[in-house]
């Protein structure tokens, strides 16, 4: 059988309130294939990733979440190696 693979890099730009976010992590970092994005945060609040490629092209969105603590997997199955954005979206805001 064929597999594929897809190499990222995680690095925090920035945040407009680092307080509400003790945690981001992205696991396997650098990786390939499936990898899981676990965030802890102060407190519970509404929680949507975006990622982009080089381009700025959105390859993924994640579905709407609500949690305090989240560790969800995400699947890069299809996507060019190469480095990726990824934007946590906490209450609607970046």
């Amino acid at each position: 059988g064929c597999t594929y693979s897809v190499g990222f890099n995680l690095g925090t730009i920035g945040t407009q309130d680092p307080a509400s976010v003790k945690r981001f992590e992205l696991a396997p970092n650098p990786g390939h294939g499936p990898v899981r994005v676990e965030v802890e945060l102060a407190e519970a609040a509404h929680l949507r990733l975006q990622v982009f490629d080089a381009t700025g092209k959105l390859v993924l969105e994640s579905d709407d979440w609500f949690a305090e603590t989240l560790q969800q997997p995400l699947q890069f199955d299809g996507h060019a190696p190469g480095t990726y954005t990824f934007l946590l979206y906490l209450n609607g805001q970046t």
